[in-house]
């Protein structure tokens, strides 16, 4: 990346961008028929991946799509979680550490055998 715009790519990382829009357009006769999706992006990521964000607003930013009715908690409700490519590498070198450690042997007590034993035939009757 040039060296010129590394400043700004850092400065722009760190802002999150609340909605995206896709807007398809057809020309029919002299005008248009334009049909806008729009995606609600939710900043935090799947809690088993340990990664917690931190995000700057600028309050004017905020004002302005408060004015404009945007609704905040669709973007915490109903919004798609995503990772930034830096943080789907660190995901994956991680998930690959943790498949590589040794994992201790379960001990299962006579109890717990007994009802491993007897559960699938307790599915089959209950069919």
């Amino acid at each position: 990346m040039c060296s010129v715009l590394r400043p700004g790519a850092w400065s722009a990382s760190s802002f999150v961008i609340p909605e995206h829009s896709v807007s398809n357009s057809n020309a029919q006769s002299e005008s248009y028929i334009c049909r806008p999706f729009n995606f609600f992006v939710n900043p935090n990521s799947e809690p088993k991946f340990g990664l917690d964000r931190e995000y700057v607003v600028q309050a004017s930013a905020i004002g302005f799509l408060l004015e404009s009715g945007f609704n905040f908690n669709s973007t915490y409700t109903s919004g798609i979680r995503y990772l930034s490519r830096r943080e789907e590498r660190y995901v994956i070198e991680r998930e690959n550490r943790l498949a590589q450690e040794f994992k201790e042997d379960i001990l299962v007590d006579d109890a717990s055998q007994q009802f491993v034993r007897c559960f699938p035939s307790g599915i089959l009757i209950s069919l």
